[in-house]
């Protein structure tokens, strides 16, 4: 690990290094020079928006041309042509005449006056033949009268050893043209990255010298700790807590060593707690162990003894339905089954009552019911509050009996409905329906309005959710009502769920049939 250690630290210091310099390098040969770049062409573009907001008439005319070169480091010349080029003659005939041109300012052909006339000649036929000028490439400036390119210079076509770049720009001025061409050379680009590259690298390699010596002595100061605490370390791993990590610096390795011996003792306390822990944990299965036996047991009784009242009740029911039977014994048998049905009643409120103090839910009284005498009902106590709202109310409900708590279910329905109220929209209908599946029969409670959301659909059941918390605060809810309704389904039992509709939201629970009354009823 010692020599693991160190041999890591020296990478890791070399190989910082080693990529900072080459970065550096990196970044000074293509985003330095491009920036070099970007910053040469903007200062050939000020200098000429400098320049031709002068008047070539002013006395001054050349001296504030020279402080504007002198500026920005630049080469400026400035001429005019009086009329156009006969472009029917060639090049070569053009270059012979020396009246073409008028030297506004500027050293006399700093670019070489072929160059400067086979870029007017060019520029002049391409628009003559409406076609791009191809010895250049378009730039924007200010003005949208002028035309300007950006153009490099080959050194061997001027008078410098040195690559030119330049800007030139057409400026119609009465029947003829204004030309300027600013100029400047790459030298001082070039000459400014390998200065800048030279210096990187003698810095760099200072610094790899100066690091090898500092981390040759600091290695020994940092790792000899770090093997201590790893021997305390694979001591308390295996199981043995005496030994302590000797190490009295201050720092953070030192702070990590107090920490181990820390760790070492709790360690020791926590597994002596643990032990004790896990004895009293056995002992505490045995027992739960032996509580869950018992209420097996306890419900093994109590089904065989509802399953006796059930049986004679069931006996006696269908002796009933003999014909030949006595009204003696018809009296008889059903104070039998009365009687045995008192009985199983007790047994289910008693078993309820277990079942409550147990769980803690709520009370929940079973009775039969007609589920379409329950949705009357309720409908009637919200009759008014749904004509206020002037809401079409409508009901498809079958008249099927079920087995439930009748005022709970009623809660139900009637947040059900109220949420409806609240949340409803053009065309303003609320419709209950009922649709039997299987041995069940789903109560639905369907109102027009706009989706929920499916990421909201689950969490609507939760205590205080609201999707729309501007419109809950308007109708002064508290987001509690589904809340509840959750609380009664899962108390009962009971399937329930929320549905997005073409044109509104459906809520709906699940409740078992007993068995239909008549024939479907609509309202």
């Amino acid at each position: 690990m010692n020599s693991s250690l160190r041999s890591k630290l020296f990478l890791i210091t070399y190989g910082t290094i080693l990529a900072f310099i080459a970065g550096l390098i990196i970044f000074n040969n293509t985003i330095l020079r491009n920036y070099y770049t970007f910053r040469r062409n903007t200062h050939l573009v000020e200098a000429y928006e400098e320049t031709v907001r002068l008047n070539i008439l002013d006395i001054d005319y050349e001296n504030k041309v020279a402080v504007i070169e002198s500026g920005y480091n630049i080469s400026i010349q400035v001429l005019y042509q009086e009329n156009e080029l006969d472009l029917n003659k060639s090049f070569q005939e053009t270059l012979e005449d020396d009246q073409i041109l008028t030297m506004v300012y500027g050293h006399s052909y700093w670019l070489n006056r072929q160059d400067v006339l086979h870029f007017i000649y060019e520029y002049q036929k391409s628009l003559m033949n409406q076609e791009e000028f191809s010895l250049a490439r378009d730039v924007d400036i200010d003005s949208s009268q002028e035309k300007a390119f950006l153009f490099d210079v080959d050194p061997r076509s001027v008078n410098h050893d040195e690559e030119l770049v330049g800007l030139f720009v057409v400026k119609p001025l009465n029947q003829g043209y204004m030309y300027y061409f600013n100029t400047i050379t790459t030298s001082s680009i070039n000459e400014n990255i390998w200065i800048f590259n030279s210096f990187t690298v003698v810095l760099g390699m200072f610094f790899m010298i100066l690091s090898a010596i500092v981390m040759y002595f600091l290695s020994y100061k940092l790792t000899n700790p770090i093997l201590e605490i790893n021997r305390v370390a694979n001591e308390i791993a295996n199981l043995n807590f005496s030994d302590k990590a000797m190490v009295e610096t201050e720092d953070e390795i030192g702070h990590l060593a107090q920490s181990i011996n820390i760790m070492s003792d709790e360690l020791k306390t926590n597994i002596e707690e643990l032990k004790v822990s896990n004895k009293r944990l056995a002992e505490e299965i045995l027992y739960k162990n032996e509580i869950e036996k018992q209420r097996r047991d306890f419900i093994a009784s109590a089904s065989h003894e509802l399953k006796t009242p059930l049986s004679l009740i069931m006996g006696y029911s269908e002796a009933l339905k003999l014909e030949d039977i006595s009204k003696e014994d018809k009296d008889n048998y059903l104070d039998i089954v009365i009687d045995e049905t008192h009985k199983m009643n007790k047994l289910v409120r008693e078993l309820l009552n277990i079942s409550q103090i147990e769980s803690g839910v709520i009370t929940v009284n079973q009775s039969e019911f007609s589920i379409k005498k329950l949705v009357e009902s309720t409908y009637q106590l919200l009759a008014i509050k749904i004509n206020e709202k002037d809401i079409s109310f409508s009901m498809d409900v079958e008249d099927i009996l079920v087995q439930s708590d009748y005022d709970q279910l009623q809660t139900v329905l009637i947040n059900f409905i109220n949420n409806a109220i609240n949340h409803i929209s053009d065309p303003n209908k609320i419709h209950i329906s009922t649709r039997v599946e299987d041995a069940f029969v789903r109560l639905s409670v369907f109102n027009t309005g706009s989706q929920i959301p499916e990421e909201d659909i689950l969490n609507l059941w939760d205590s205080f959710y609201k999707v729309d918390k501007a419109r809950t605060r308007a109708y002064g809810g508290h987001g509690l009502g589904l809340s509840i309704c959750k609380t009664i389904f899962e108390s009962l039992d009971y399937s329930y769920g929320i549905k997005n509709e073409k044109n509104g939201v459906t809520f709906y629970f699940d409740i078992k049939i007993i068995k239909p009354i008549e024939a479907d009823i609509s309202l």
